[in-house]
This record gives structure tokens, sequence and C-alpha cells, in this order.
């Protein structure tokens, strides 16, 4: 599986391009994070290269096919999307949400089977929340109705998953069980985008960043390479210092913002 952005540029309306000659690939285990301050671009990004919104030029690949030629159904299949925004009319149950993801496999007037049921059942045991199949949506905190999205979105077993920012308003145990799960799913060969406001995250997860600033500039790299004090600094006008911190024997990277950069 390799997905690729090509010369992607994007603007609304007569605005100014917010995108500019977007180009990276990604092959299967990869994960991106993409990064940047607030307008920068970064849903916007995400629904680009799915599709959802239509690049001005530019084109998304998967496995060299432009998805403007993939069929919407098979296109769904191989991708999961899972947006900033969940509100739910209706109180589904966990059950029922997951199994939700099994709609771009089914017909107009085909309802869920059996197997649906149980491929839906089956992977909320995987990872770990089958507790919640009863309990309605409406009634779940924001670290259970993610990881109930996260489960709709693996139930077509995609190859391709995208995060909108998966981890905000979530406390810090919940924040790790996300990231866990998604290290998990790149080891078994998914490519993963996750659109994030820890760049602390991005280094402990990715292995490749696109970090965007207003205006449609951007870096595109290896994690590691991106997101350094001058970068960060460039992007979000902070200075920022990253310390190595050894704990149990395993090395992690901290950022410690030292203040506002000078205008």
């Amino acid at each position: 599986m390799r997905l690729e952005v090509e010369k992607g540029f994007f603007k609304f309306n007569k605005d100014d391009f917010i995108l500019k000659d977007i180009n990276f690939s990604l092959e299967e285990s990869n994960i991106l994070s993409v990064l940047g301050p607030n307008g920068a671009g970064k849903t916007t990004l995400i629904k680009c290269i799915t599709g959802l919104l239509k690049w001005n030029s530019g084109k998304t690949l998967i496995n060299n096919e432009d998805i403007k030629n993939i069929n919407t159904k098979k296109l769904w299949s191989e991708i999961s999307y899972i947006p900033q925004k969940r509100n739910f009319v209706f109180a589904y149950t966990g059950l029922e949400m997951v199994i939700l993801g099994k709609s771009s496999k089914l017909n107009a007037f085909e309802t869920p089977s059996k197997k649906d049921r149980d491929d839906a059942l089956e992977i909320m045991k995987r990872i770990g929340i089958e507790k919640l199949s009863f309990k309605s949506c409406n009634e779940m905190s924001g670290g259970e109705l993610q990881m109930v999205l996260i489960a709709r979105a693996l139930v077509n077993n995609p190859k391709i998953i995208i995060l909108d920012e998966p981890e905000s308003g979530l406390d810090f145990k919940n924040q790790i069980i996300i990231l866990d799960l998604i290290e998990k799913l790149a080891g078994e060969g998914t490519i993963v985008i996750i659109n994030t406001h820890y760049p602390e995250h991005a280094l402990k997860i990715s292995d490749k960043c696109l970090l965007l600033k207003y205006g449609g500039d951007y870096k595109f790299g290896d994690t590691r390479e991106i997101l350094n004090k001058e970068n960060i600094k460039s992007a979000f006008d902070v200075n920022v210092e990253i310390k190595n911190i050894n704990i149990n024997g395993k090395n992690y990277e901290s950022i410690i913002t030292t203040g506002l950069a000078e205008m």
C-alpha cells in the first residue's frame, strides 16, 4: 500500500491558497503526524487527502491511482477517517456505532448480517472495549467514545486510517491508550495519519511529520529532522528546548516551552 499527494494546492473561493504545492508519500506501516498552528490548514489537508474537499490542482494517489478514479465504495473500504466533530442525532450503542462502519460494504437496502455483528464485537474485544457494547454513545466519556469510533474505523480492516486530533480533550491515560493503539495498527501494516496539537506525541509515535505554517508553507520529512527548535519556533512563534529523558532504560523526548518568540 502506498499513499501519495502530488502538487496539491487548495483555497476556499477567492482567498489565498491555504495549502501550496503539497508533496509527500507514505508506505505501509508509516505514521504521519500533521502539525501546525490553528488555522494553518491541518483539517483542510486531511479532507483534501481523502477527497472530501477537491484539490484546486494536484492529486491524491493510492497505489499510483488517482482517488478521483476509484469507486467511492472501494475507496472508503481502503480508508477510514475519524473527524474532530462527533455529534450524533441518535443514541446508538457502542456496538451499533461500530457496526455502522460496515456501511461502506453494504448495498443501499442491505441490513447488517450476523457476521457484521460478530466482526464488530471481535474488533471491540481486540481493543479492549467490549464493555461498551450496550452503552449509549451519548453517555460515554470522551475517551470511551473515541475508542468506539476507532473500532468503527477498523471494522473493515482499512489499509489507511486518518484521525483528526484523536487525543484532544482526553485525560493522560486515554491519550496513552490511543497512541499505543496507533503504534499497534502501524505495526500491522496500516498507514496512519494523525492530526495533532502535541509535538511530543508526534516524536513518540510517528516516523514522518508534515509541519504546516500560515500561508501554505510547510516542511515534510522524518519526524526528528522536522521537529527541531528552529522549525517549531518558525511555525508556532514559541521558543522551546528539546530534552532527552531516560526512564527505566528507555529514551523519551520532552519539549519544554521557554516563552514566546520575539516578533
